[in-house]
């Protein structure tokens, strides 16, 4: 959005998914580049966020990156704008950000520019066999996420003209917290094998420490399992757990890089 960031919270540092100060990996290049700071590691410290003397000051209402919990403490000291991202795409809270601090234009042109990434991604490549599976590893291996198109990954990959292979819903409610979601159906151990029909699987663990492939390869009810007898399974980089303008960009480089013509 070309807006003047000067400083974040974060919530880790030095792992699969954020740099040694606690950046996305994703956007940690550009966060440099602008000399952004760290305001705070973990819960919102509202001193420190007031001590940059900020015009505004973003937050979401939702995920470990919530702040909501100090927003009367903000809001009676400067303007706050609170994001809920959980349920809308990154081009949806791009043009939030943008309609909000006046650059509208930039995040068309961002909007744009991935659409045209989109465009030449689908151009160079071989779509890889129809449906496709997209899931995230559950806590403990009991259980997997599989993916919808209402999700920010479904959503992408059905950009490129892909169909989304989504589970019967009797075979859902492998976590009860995701009940009720559009965007995932979590199924059980004991349903991996019915629920996966995916002709081709994007595996993704967002912690990023076991290949997600690998343990898919070892489960027993996944041995006749179309796209894994085929070995059309492939793991997704951890910054694939959360979609935003430059893990999009990442993912697309990716899938140019398996299946460029």
């Amino acid at each position: 959005l070309d807006a003047p960031v000067t400083s974040t919270g974060v919530q880790s540092k030095g792992n699969a998914i954020a740099d040694d100060k606690g950046f996305f990996k994703q956007w940690a290049p550009e966060a440099e580049d602008a000399g952004l700071e760290v305001s705070y590691e973990g819960q919102p410290d509202v001193e420190a966020i007031l001590v940059q003397n900020p015009d505004l000051v973003v937050m979401s209402s939702s995920g470990q990156d919530s702040a909501t919990s100090v927003y009367d403490q903000l809001a009676d000291v400067v303007p706050v704008i609170v994001v809920d991202y959980s349920n809308k795409q990154w081009s949806e809270v791009l043009e939030e950000l943008g309609t909000a601090i006046g650059h509208e234009k930039q995040a068309d042109e961002a909007i744009a520019s991935y659409h045209d990434r989109i465009s030449a991604v689908t151009k160079s490549i071989t779509a890889p066999a129809q449906p496709v599976n997209i899931v995230s590893l559950g806590q403990g291996g009991n259980t997997l996420n599989v993916w919808t198109k209402e999700s920010a990954q479904g959503s992408l990959f059905h950009d490129l003209g892909w169909d989304i292979a989504v589970p019967d819903a009797q075979y859902g409610g492998g976590n009860p917290q995701f009940d009720g979601r559009s965007d995932v159906v979590s199924v059980a151990a004991e349903n991996f094998g019915p629920a996966l029909t995916g002709k081709t699987i994007f595996a993704l663990n967002a912690d990023g420490k076991d290949s997600p492939t690998e343990f898919l390869k070892t489960q027993e009810q996944l041995k006749d399992n179309p796209a894994i007898s085929t070995d059309s399974v492939h793991d997704l980089q951890p910054y694939a757990f959360r979609i935003d303008y430059y893990s999009a960009m990442k993912v697309l480089d990716d899938v140019e890089a398996l299946f460029k013509n």
